[in-house]
C-alpha cells in the first residue's frame, strides 16, 4: 500500500543523511501545512516509484531507472528487497510546501520519500556554482528542456540523491537504530558502490561534489555548504574502502557488520575491521 506524505507533517533532513547529533545545531524546520498536489503523476515498479509534476516524465523516467538499479544492488548486497520512492517537484510546488531545503538539493520527507527538483533553473545553477566555486560539469549533447547549465545542476542534485536514497534503503531495511556516523558511512558505501557499478564516468563529479570546503566561520550555525562538506567526510571514508576492496565486496562487508551489530556498532569497530578508513571516518 502506498503511503502519501501529503497526509502527514513534513520534516526535512538535509541530504537525508544529517541529524541533529551530527550537525550540533538546531533541528531543521518543519512545514506547517502540506498542501495536497493531486495532479502528480507516477512512473515506476516494485523497485522504485517516482511521482512527478506534469511535464517532467523524461526526468522522472531517468530518476526511476537510477533508483531501481540502486534498489537492486542493495537487495543483492544486503539480502533484503526494499523499495524506493521519490517525488519530483517544480519550484512553485517546493515553495508551496515550505520545504526548508533549498530548491536544487535533495531533501528527505518524513515518510522516507526523496524530494528532488523536477527542473533546473537559474536558481539551481547559481546554487551549485556557489558550492563548486565555478563552472558546472560539461554535458554532451543538448537537454530536452532548459539550458545545459540547468541540466548540469540537476545532474549534481542526482549525484547527491544517490546517498539520500541509500540512506532511505538502510532505514527501511531496519538499520535506523545504528550510530549516526555508522549509518551515514554505510549509506555512502552503498551509494558509491552503485556508482562504480553503473556510472563509473560520473565518479570524478561525485568526488568534486564532496570536495566542497566548509565556510571558515568559527562558531556559526552550519550552512548548507558546511553540511555538504560534512557529508564529504563520509564519502572519503567510503571511497577509501572501495578503492581497497572493490565496490560490491565493500558494500556486502559493511552491511554484514551492520546487520550483526546494528545498535552497537561503532566507527572505531569499523576502523578496526577496515583500517583504510582510520582518520577519515568521524570517531576513528
Amino acid at each position: 500500500m502506498r503511503s502519501s506524505f501529503w497526509h502527514v507533517p513534513i520534516r526535512i533532513e538535509f541530504l537525508g543523511l544529517l541529524v541533529a547529533a551530527v550537525l550540533c545545531g538546531p533541528a531543521l524546520s518543519q512545514s506547517q501545512k502540506a498542501r495536497p498536489l493531486p495532479y502528480l503523476l507516477d512512473v515506476g515498479d516494485l523497485r522504485a516509484l517516482v511521482r512527478y509534476s506534469p511535464g517532467a516524465l523524461d526526468r522522472a523516467s531517468h530518476v526511476q531507472f537510477r533508483l531501481a538499479l540502486l534498489a537492486e544492488d542493495f537487495a543483492k548486497w544486503s539480502g533484503q528487497a526494499v523499495p524506493l520512492s521519490a517525488v519530483l517537484l517544480s519550484r512553485t510546488d517546493w515553495e508551496a510546501l515550505d520545504l526548508a531545503v533549498p530548491y536544487g538539493l535533495p531533501a528527505r520527507l518524513s515518510n522516507g520519500e526523496v524530494a528532488l527538483s523536477a527542473w533546473g533553473d537559474s536558481g539551481t545553477v547559481s546554487l551549485w556554482r556557489g558550492f563548486l566555486g565555478g563552472g558546472l560539469p560539461v554535458l554532451e549533447g543538448y537537454p530536452l528542456y532548459g539550458t545545459k547549465d540547468e541540466a548540469s545542476s540537476l545532474l549534481l542534485t542526482d549525484l547527491l540523491a544517490q546517498g539520500v536514497a541509500a540512506r532511505a534503503l538502510l532505514e527501511r531495511a531496519g538499520f535506523s537504530g545504528a550510530h549516526p556516523d555508522v549509518l551515514n558511512f554505510a549509506a555512502h558505501v552503498v551509494a558509491l558502490a552503485a556508482s562504480h557499478r553503473h556510472e563509473p564516468l560520473s565518479l570524478g563529479e561525485v568526488r568534486r561534489v564532496y570536495s566542497v570546503a566548509p565556510e571558515p566561520v568559527p562558531g556559526a550555525q552550519p550552512s548548507w555548504r558546511s553540511r555538504l562538506a560534512r557529508e564529504g567526510t563520509y564519502h572519503r571514508a567510503a571511497d577509501a574502502l572501495i578503492a581497497r576492496r572493490g565496490g560490491a565486496k565493500a558494500a556486502k562487508a559493511t552491511l554484514k557488520m551492520l546487520r550483526k551489530n546494528t545498535a552497537s556498532l561503532t566507527p572505531r569497530q569499523i576502523a578496526d575491521r577496515f583500517p583504510e578508513v582510520t582518520g577519515l571516518l568521524p570517531g576513528t
